[in-house]
C-alpha cells in the first residue's frame, strides 16, 4: 500500500469566488472522467465496479490505482491548494461538507439554495478514499472549527473494489481522528447511496449496515441514510427522480442529481442550525 502525504498544502491569498470557480471546473472535470456516460438497457443497471461475489477477484488496499495515480494525485492536490486558499479566506464555517464526488458536487449554490442561512463549506474531492480523506481531515476540514462535518466516503472504495473489512477500519480511524482533533464536532456520516450500476448496488447496503454499526460505537456522530430516501421500492438501485444527467447528454450511473441534494440538505440542516 502507497503512504500518500497531504499534510502541508500551502495557503495563498486570493479571492473566495475564485477558488470555488477553481475546485468546480477541476471537481466536474473528474465528474466526467470517472463517470459512464450513458444510461444501460438492462433493469439490472451498468456493470461498471467490482464484482465482490467472483471468487476468482481479489479485493485490494491501495487508495489508488497505480496506473492513475500521478494524474490523478496532481488534480487531488490542485483542489486541496485551492481549499486551502478558501479557508484562509473564511476562517470558519458551521457545516462542512467533505468526502467524494458526491460531497463535492454539493457546490455552494446548492448548499444556498437547499441550507439556506447554513455557513457551509464543501471539501469534497471526486474520486476521494476513505484513507486518503483521513489524511486531510485535519487541514482540510477541522481547520474550519465547523460545528458539524457531514461525509460522504466509501463509494471509491466499493468501485475500486477495496477489502469492506478495510475500508471499515479505515473509517472508524476517520471518525477517530476527527474526535481526537475536534470533540466538539458533530460527525454525520452519510450512507454510500443507490446507483445505476449493480456491482455496486448488490454490496452497498451490506456495506451502509456495517458503516451504521459503526456509528453507534461513538457519541456525536449520526447515520445520515440516502439508500432508504432515493432507492427504488423494489429494485436496489437509485430512483428516477434522482437521476443525473451529465454534460454530454447521458445519464450519469454512479451519482445523483440535484433532488438528491435536495433530499441531503434537508436532512443536514438540523445539525447546522
Amino acid at each position: 500500500m502507497h503512504k500518500l502525504a497531504f499534510d502541508s498544502i500551502p495557503a495563498q491569498n486570493t479571492g473566495r469566488s475564485r477558488g470555488r470557480r477553481t475546485t468546480l471546473a477541476i471537481a466536474l472535470t473528474i465528474l466526467t472522467l470517472l463517470s459512464t456516460a450513458c444510461l444501460p438497457g438492462s433493469r439490472r443497471g451498468a456493470s461498471m465496479g467490482f464484482d465482490y461475489f467472483v471468487e476468482s477477484k481479489t479485493c485490494n488496499t491501495d487508495q489508488v490505482k497505480e496506473s492513475d495515480r500521478d494524474k490523478y494525485l496532481q488534480i487531488y492536490n490542485a483542489i486541496r491548494i485551492a481549499y486551502a486558499q478558501d479557508t484562509a479566506q473564511r476562517k470558519n464555517a458551521r457545516l462542512v461538507v467533505t468526502g467524494d464526488s458526491i460531497a463535492a458536487l454539493f457546490m455552494p449554490p446548492l448548499m444556498d439554495k437547499y441550507m439556506p442561512g447554513v455557513n457551509a463549506a464543501n471539501r469534497g474531492i471526486g474520486g476521494d478514499t476513505v484513507g486518503l480523506l483521513t489524511t486531510r481531515i485535519e487541514a482540510d476540514v477541522l481547520a474550519l472549527r465547523p460545528r458539524a462535518v457531514a461525509i460522504s466516503i466509501g463509494g471509491n472504495d466499493i468501485l475500486q473494489g477495496r477489502c469492506i473489512d478495510h475500508t471499515l477500519d479505515e473509517t472508524r480511524k476517520l471518525i477517530q481522528t476527527i474526535k481526537a482533533k475536534a470533540p466538539g464536532t458533530k460527525v454525520l456520516m452519510t450512507s454510500v447511496p443507490p446507483t445505476l450500476t449493480w456491482k455496486a448496488n448488490q454490496v452497498v447496503p451490506f456495506y451502509n449496515w456495517q458503516l451504521k454499526y459503526i456509528t453507534e460505537e461513538f457519541s456525536g456522530v449520526e447515520y445520515i441514510d440516502l439508500w432508504r430516501v432515493m432507492s427504488e421500492r423494489n429494485v436496489p438501485q437509485l430512483a428516477e427522480p434522482y437521476h443525473a444527467t451529465l454534460p454530454g447528454g447521458g445519464t450519469d450511473v454512479i451519482h445523483f442529481g440535484e433532488e438528491g441534494y435536495r433530499v441531503w440538505g434537508e436532512l443536514l440542516k438540523p445539525y447546522a442550525r
